[in-house]
């Protein structure tokens, strides 16, 4: 073979090697550059999609416990909850309607019909099948996961009256949604005795807290005395422990029974609520939740709450307490709901 071929040849190989390497380099920006940042965008809009799911589920949730005795209005527009006095046709005349009333009352039991939530909680960032997915699966971002289950981790809630007993004791178990991304920081999603709270870095020393709605706790200070309202959400589960898994996850959620009142009215010198949590940031929730409803009770108030605000005892217990007035008392009013809440697993129809 003459000279000529041979650098013909030779400048061909040096042409092909180079532009492999031009390829190889643009392959690994595109990894090192594109491949985070779209898998951080993909992890952003998912946690967003979670935080709304959250938040809907809360108000589906509470729509139970509002539509069941003893929240929903007395029927047929009587002033006595619940009891109507029905009329009673006089059919011995045919010709002349007329009605006789009777000394009776007719109890209306209404309940939620055993109405069941089913939503759907998908957890995974990149559902779906795209080109470079199916034959580069490197040129894509890695899909993220999560946990989701029923957790139980000891967590309670108490009511004390007049510094000596404990008058409620209620579980503080709740749905929890763990991410665990790639890309981007990650969260804890809670539903927690009719409260979203969100935890971001909870294993760094400097957790964000959130509170994206808060629980039906009242603290008002009325015209005479404060009073305290509070709706207990207590959930049980057929799922023990969590769910890892990067598949849709089927919640459903139904009232176990109407909720009721466990103290109805009752008066008191002081009232303490106390949220036993599992570690400092969600007794900082705690404490958030707890000043929030002081807040709110005195928005169009010009008197101020007796008792200091809401702080954090041991660590991990929020603690706050109302004491009466002179001469007054604390009107003490809780009622509780009581859910079952079933997790599954769900074959994604688009893997």
């Amino acid at each position: 073979m003459s000279p000529g071929l041979d650098d013909e040849a030779l400048s061909e190989v040096v042409g092909f090697v180079l532009i492999l390497a031009l390829v190889m380099a643009a392959i690994s920006l595109y990894i090192t550059y594109v491949v985070p940042a779209q898998g951080r965008e993909d992890e952003i809009q998912k946690m967003t999609q979670v935080r709304d799911w959250f938040v809907n589920y809360k108000t589906q949730v509470d729509t139970l416990w509002m539509n069941s005795p003893p929240h929903v209005p007395s029927p047929f527009d009587t002033l006595s909850p619940s009891y109507h006095y029905p009329r009673s046709q006089d059919a011995s005349s045919m010709d002349a309607l007329s009605w006789l009333y009777t000394n009776q009352t007719e109890l209306f039991d209404i309940t939620s019909g055993g109405t069941t939530l089913s939503q759907v909680l998908d957890p995974a960032t990149g559902s779906g099948t795209t080109p470079a997915r199916m034959f580069i699966p490197i040129l894509a971002p890695i899909r993220s996961s999560a946990r989701v289950g029923l957790p139980e981790y000891g967590e309670n809630f108490t009511i004390t009256t007049n510094s000596t007993s404990d008058y409620a004791n209620v579980s503080l178990r709740g749905l929890e949604f763990q991410s665990q991304n790639n890309y981007w920081i990650q969260q804890t999603y809670t539903y927690q005795d009719g409260g979203v709270f969100l935890v971001q870095n909870a294993t760094s020393g400097n957790a964000d807290i959130s509170v994206l709605a808060y629980p039906a706790i009242s603290i008002v200070n009325a015209t005479t005395s404060p009073e305290v309202n509070l709706m207990l959400v207590n959930m049980a589960g057929t799922t023990e422990g969590a769910i890892g898994t990067s598949s849709p996850v089927m919640v459903r959620t139904w009232l176990n029974d109407p909720p009721d009142y466990v103290i109805a009215n009752k008066t008191f010198t002081s009232v303490t609520l106390t949220a036993h949590t599992r570690s400092a940031p969600y007794a900082q929730m705690w404490v958030d939740t707890f000043n929030n409803a002081v807040r709110s009770g005195l928005a169009n108030s010009t008197a101020t709450l007796p008792g200091p605000l809401a702080t954090i005892i041991n660590t991990t217990d929020a603690r706050i307490t109302i004491d009466a007035p002179q001469d007054s008392s604390v009107n003490l009013t809780v009622s509780q709901a009581d859910y079952i809440a079933h997790l599954q697993n769900v074959q994604s129809m688009m893997e």
